[in-house]
């Protein structure tokens, strides 16, 4: 994978954990909202800042994965992407206060070095 691909591999992994980030902020304020019906629940997720902001990160994340996809094997490019997944537990314990057990560390220190393999020549 050449840097080119690196980079957009780059903005797929930061677009789509900032789309995570304000969808849990959004779900969050849902928790506290009076929802009634799936009209309340639509007209909610349609006004609500943190959840627009969520899904326009989900769409550009998806665009960037497409033009990834374009560019590099799909036995590369879907295993990379788990790299959210280790950005997404330090965004829950930096802003969401969650906990990160030993089993936890472990996971993102497995993940981060399955990256690493699946991405070299």
């Amino acid at each position: 994978m050449g840097w080119s691909e690196l980079l957009i591999l780059g903005c797929t992994v930061i677009f789509t954990v900032i789309g995570q980030l304000f969808l849990k902020l959004g779900a969050n304020q849902l928790a506290g909202a009076s929802i009634k019906s799936l009209w309340d629940l639509l007209w909610y997720i349609m006004t609500n800042l943190n959840l627009l902001v969520g899904l326009g990160s989900y769409g550009t994340a998806a665009i960037s994965y497409i033009l990834l996809l374009s560019r590099v094997d799909i036995s590369i490019a879907a295993p990379a992407i788990s790299l959210t997944y280790v950005i997404s537990i330090l965004l829950g314990y930096l802003v969401f206060h969650e906990a990160i057990g030993h089993t936890r560390v472990l996971g993102v220190f497995l993940i981060s070095i399955g990256v690493f393999c699946v991405i070299q020549k």
